[in-house]
């Protein structure tokens, strides 16, 4: 047997498992440009591999064109490598690189090489001491809060892009600190604003699209612009506004909304021309009308013309947190379907339309507040009448829609669509009502300026570009406070007593008289209502917030104060004699006080009566009505002084004539 056998073949070298890693981590489609990491700082190239080979073991190899790799040819590897465009990467992590790699090579952490991708952006805070940053996204500038989502993304993003992975959050965390401290300390104070600011003398509206452009307002008209000199932040939930079209007029908006009267779409237009103004005082628009009159779809369509956003109209607030939210990322809030506007919320809208600010108690916090300091424009719809207390009366314009006939009614597809096609030239319009505002503010003034006077003056100056006749908003604004003040009263127990006892004639006693007094043209329903005043404290307290009320329909309610020689407060009540006021018109029924001649040409003042008390004034009951309803009422306190009068005749005839009144000599 020949024991000698044919030599066994050479055993094929098993290809190099560090080229067989690096060329499938690298050149499978599935991991390409994802795999392997970076390096560590200061790891060499065999630890590095070694590393690879325990966390990824390879398996098929094959290229991006899916062609086999002989792994035990290098230089077949090294094309593969090539062709992944990682052969660059790998020699600038592990050698002396530049950027990114230089940094990993010299050993910085994540939070460092996070705060230096950063440096483009530039940092600044807000007058509150909130951090801001502008950061450079493609071919435009976005603005961030530096604890907001949105800057979080961006350095993520900046962080992959130059490492390909991810950052860690502590790092990211950290280095968000940094940036924080940097924006408070070194950067510059400048106002963050939501869809509405200013600076110097042009205004800027921001379309929120995805350009970040805005609309710039002078006084010479208004254009685009891609870089508007201001900051404005985006709010979760806004929409963008369509680009603004010239040579349009606001009259389209008529053919939408549900007004019946030109004097309520004088006072709409004059409410959206006030939006456009970055600080108020601002009104409040409430929008009456009994079920199917388009309330909520009137207010939807103004905040789209304005404001638009994915949740256009929101319930009553619950609490003053709520109500602070929504102020801070909206510019036109809009309250839909309110059936009663509590006190605290009232109050609140007051503060906001005017100033004055909200403060809350920050969340996971015992000590610090967060601290909303603007002004808002707002819409509040519902049937019942919402203006109840005075504050809120004297900021709103009250609008009363009619009930829609069944044959004007539009489905909701056609009437958006509708408004969709006329909404950029009734923007432009807005716009060029503002820019015509600008120009004519200097020049304006109002003879009878009413409370809410800025918003007058702006709606005045932007008259000319609106689609009505000149001196309509005053006419339609005068009216409108006018019937508010009516129905306050009408609609309050206290403040239609206090008219129905003064339109008799002067009155003048103490709270618990007056009291008396008014319970005895009250029903017992009425008295045992919550709103009726149960003691003489309470009855001037709600005097005090009726007076103003009782003022705009000529009722004159006077505090006369306790002093040395004034033994105890009285309240005086008088018609007052009314003047043609082209800001307060007359009602034809408002009490006019007679005044009768003196010698010497004077007048006698309000309250004060010449005529006698007849004989048996004393005696009559005090329910009794008077004689002579256009005198003064005596009431008891009347009927004492009457009696006061006749009785000491003689005596003052001995007195020097400038004696003391009778009330001093007898404490009255």
């Amino acid at each position: 047997m020949d024991d000698s056998s044919p030599p066994s073949p050479a055993k094929a070298q098993p290809p190099d498992p560090i080229l067989a890693l690096i060329a499938h981590g690298l050149t499978d489609p599935r991991v390409a440009g994802a795999y392997p990491p970076d390096p560590y700082p200061g790891e060499d190239v065999d630890a590095y591999m070694a590393r690879l080979i325990h966390t990824a073991p390879p398996s098929d190899l094959a290229d991006q064109d899916d062609e086999v790799i002989d792994t035990s040819d290098p230089a077949a590897v090294r094309a593969a490598i090539t062709e992944a465009s990682f052969a660059a990467r790998l020699e600038s992590a592990l050698a002396s690189g530049t950027g990114t790699a230089a940094a990993t090579k010299q050993g910085d952490s994540q939070a460092k090489r996070l705060v230096k991708l950063a440096a483009e952006a530039e940092l600044y805070h807000t007058p509150g001491g909130e951090p801001y940053a502008d950061v450079p996204v493609d071919d435009h500038t976005e603005t961030w809060h530096l604890r907001s989502r949105g800057l979080r993304y961006w350095l993520i993003r900046r962080f992959y892009e130059a490492e390909r992975q991810p950052p860690s959050a502590q790092a990211l965390a950290d280095a968000l600190g940094v940036l924080g401290a940097r924006a408070q300390f070194d950067g510059p104070e400048s106002p963050v604003y939501v869809r509405v600011g200013a600076d110097a003398d042009r205004l800027y509206l921001d379309l929120a699209n995805v350009r970040w452009e805005a609309v710039e307002i002078t006084t010479d008209g208004w254009r685009v612009v891609a870089e508007p000199a201001v900051h404005f932040r985006r709010a979760r939930g806004m929409l963008p506004l369509p680009p603004p079209m010239h040579g349009q007029s606001l009259a389209v908006l008529r053919d939408v909304v549900n007004v019946a009267r030109d004097d309520d779409f004088a006072l709409l237009l004059a409410f959206l021309v006030s939006t456009i103004r970055p600080t108020g005082p601002f009104p409040i628009l409430l929008l009456q009308g009994e079920q199917g009159s388009a309330k909520s779809t009137t207010a939807r369509l103004l905040r789209s013309l304005i404001d638009p956003s994915s949740a256009p109209l929101q319930s009553q607030p619950r609490e003053e947190r709520d109500l602070a939210i929504a102020a801070n990322n909206s510019w036109l809030l809009a309250f839909d379907n309110v059936s009663d506007l509590k006190p605290w919320i009232s109050d609140d809208l007051c503060r906001l339309a005017t100033g004055g600010g909200l403060r809350t108690r920050e969340l996971y916090s015992d000590a610090d507040e967060v601290i909303f300091d603007a002004q808002r424009p707002a819409i509040v719809n519902g049937i019942a009448d919402l203006a109840e207390r005075d504050d809120l009366r004297d900021r709103a314009l009250i609008v009363t829609l009619p009930p829609v006939e069944d044959a004007a009614r539009q489905d909701e597809a056609t009437l958006w669509a509708t408004w969709a096609a006329a909404l950029p030239g009734a923007l432009g319009a807005l716009c060029t009502a503002a820019s015509t505002a600008l120009r004519n503010l200097p020049a304006t003034e109002l003879a009878n300026p009413p409370r809410m006077a800025d918003f007058a003056r702006w709606a005045v100056a932007s008259e000319p570009a609106l689609p009505v006749a000149p001196g309509t908003f005053l006419r339609a604004y005068a009216t409108n406070r006018q019937l508010a003040v009516e129905h306050s009263v009408e609609f309050t127990p206290v403040s239609e007593a206090i008219r129905s006892l003064a339109i008799r004639g002067a009155w003048e006693g103490s709270a618990s008289e007056l009291l008396d007094a008014v319970n005895d043209t009250a029903s017992e329903q009425v008295q045992k209502g919550k709103e009726w005043p149960k003691s003489p404290r309470g009855l001037r307290s709600a005097l005090e917030r009726a007076a103003p009320g009782l003022r705009g329909v000529g009722i004159a309610v006077t505090f006369v104060e306790r002093t040395s020689r004034q033994h105890r407060s009285l309240i005086r009540l008088a018609p007052t004699p009314r003047t043609p006021d082209p800001m307060r018109p007359l009602r034809p029924d408002t009490p006019q006080l007679a005044t009768t001649e003196l010698s010497g040409g004077a007048s006698s003042p309000p309250g004060r009566n010449d005529t006698p008390p007849e004989p048996d004034t004393l005696d009559a009951p005090r329910d009794a009505p008077p004689e002579n309803l256009g005198a003064a009422s005596p009431g008891r306190i009347g009927a004492l002084r009457a009696h006061l009068e006749s009785s000491v005749s003689s005596e003052r005839e001995k007195d020097e004539p400038d004696g003391l009144p009778l009330e001093e000599r007898y404490e009255i």
